[in-house]
């Protein structure tokens, strides 16, 4: 409104309809506020370059303002969190399995050292066993039937299922009948278990 006003003016001592009085004051209000939006440029121009941030150009004069790069920040941001979280859990995994791992190695191991257990008991029954069977070849049968009274029932049944029958039947016949009964049952089921196996 301001410098449609002053151009009315000056179009009015361009004609001639003003005295001249008011035309040289119309003349100095004017080139006063010309040289005031020169300033006002000028001042413009400055802040523009003071606070570049309120228009950022990126690439070939695209704007980018500052909540679309703050909201590409924030994601990124998100995106590292995310990747650390599955970095964690593949590092806790890992351990379970390393954890897992060992405990089936000390599980083997024990295995390992049961069967070593029983093999070496096994040899030793063994053992045992091959003396009581020569011991019952030179003894009579109400002295052997004593000694299997005495030992332990697996050696004792296992010795006996190795003598000839007649032998066997005549130690058990010369036991306790209830201690005999026992026996003459864990042979019998001792043979059939043995020769299932063979089969």
């Amino acid at each position: 409104m301001k410098y449609r006003n002053l151009l009315l003016l000056a179009s009015c001592m361009s004609m001639g309809f003003m005295p001249s009085t008011d035309a040289e004051e119309a003349k100095v209000a004017t080139e006063k506020v010309a040289e005031e939006k020169g300033a006002e440029e000028k001042s413009g121009d400055a802040t523009a370059k003071k606070h570049p941030e309120k228009s950022t150009h990126v690439g070939s004069g695209c704007l980018v303002s500052e909540s679309a790069i703050a909201d590409m920040e924030t994601r990124e941001e998100r995106v590292k969190e995310a990747e650390a979280k599955v970095a964690q859990k593949e590092a806790e995994l890992k351990a379970l399995q390393i954890a897992v791992q060992e405990q089936l190695s000390q599980l083997d191991e024990t295995k390992k050292q049961i069967q070593g257990i029983k093999h070496q008991e096994i040899a030793k029954n063994e053992e045992k066993v091959k003396k009581l069977i020569d011991t019952f070849e030179t003894m009579s049968p109400k002295a052997a039937a004593q000694v299997v009274s005495k030992v332990d029932e697996e050696i004792a049944v296992t010795a006996l299922v190795r003598l000839s029958t007649v032998k066997a039947g005549k130690i058990l016949a010369a036991m306790d009948s209830a201690k005999s009964a026992r026996l003459s049952e864990r042979m019998v089921l001792g043979d059939i278990v043995k020769k299932g196996a063979e089969k």
